[in-house]
């Protein structure tokens, strides 16, 4: 399961297989498809469903229903659309995955790429008709984060630009868990990093920790 908070709702969903029940909290009816985990979050005022990783019959039937978002005044789901990061992966490997998923949204972008896809890609739910634009290579020149599904907090940093704040860790040259802070431009152009802040492992609940770093410390 996952949870968010919508308006004034806190929201629970998450599941592959429909289970009738009469909850209370059952208000916003059923996904689409399942999803496992799901990553919720409101976006343009609307409740977005992202999954946090591929389901077979979502690869096979061309992952029609990978993003979800809720009609409010009708309260079914809607399709979003299809994410590039399956073409990229397909055109390489057999049909399966996308490898790790990594997506964080920005106002009402929501941004996206996968292990084996070579750029990012935008998507702005507040004009859906242009759908998913191709970042240019210079949007990676800040090097984000791997696994940036959920973790990535973005904040308004004047001047329509974003600053991101994620937390990271295992990557060669960094790998002891920090808060990585960059500036994202207004046009989408380039993500700058500004600074790596050092976390304490002490106090940080393992469960956010893989095992390759329990055991490290400041």
């Amino acid at each position: 399961m996952a949870c968010c908070v919508f308006g004034s709702k806190i929201l629970l969903a998450g599941g592959t297989i429909g289970i009738q029940s009469p909850t209370t909290f059952r208000t916003f009816g059923s996904f689409i498809e399942g999803k496992a985990n799901p990553f919720l979050l409101e976006v343009d005022r609307k409740l977005d469903a992202l999954a946090s990783y591929p389901i077979q019959s979502s690869i096979i039937s061309g992952g029609s229903s990978y993003f979800e978002v809720i009609d409010p005044i009708r309260g079914v789901w809607l399709t979003l659309p299809y994410p590039p990061v399956f073409d990229d992966y397909n055109r390489t490997y057999d049909p399966a995955g996308p490898g790790d998923f990594f997506c964080f949204v920005a106002r009402s972008n929501i941004f996206c790429t996968s292990a084996y896809s070579p750029s990012y890609y935008r998507f702005d739910v507040a004009d859906p008709v242009k759908g998913w634009k191709v970042l240019p290579s210079s949007f990676n020149s800040g090097s984000l984060p791997e696994n940036t599904l959920g973790r990535t907090f973005v904040a308004d940093g004047g001047d329509e630009e974003f600053i991101l704040f994620s937390f990271s860790y295992g990557e060669p040259e960094y790998p002891h868990p920090h808060i990585l802070v960059q500036l994202l431009s207004s046009d989408f152009s380039c993500v700058t990093t500004l600074n790596r802040v050092l976390l304490p492992t002490d106090k940080i609940p393992l469960v956010f920790l893989p095992p390759t770093v329990i055991g490290l410390s400041i």
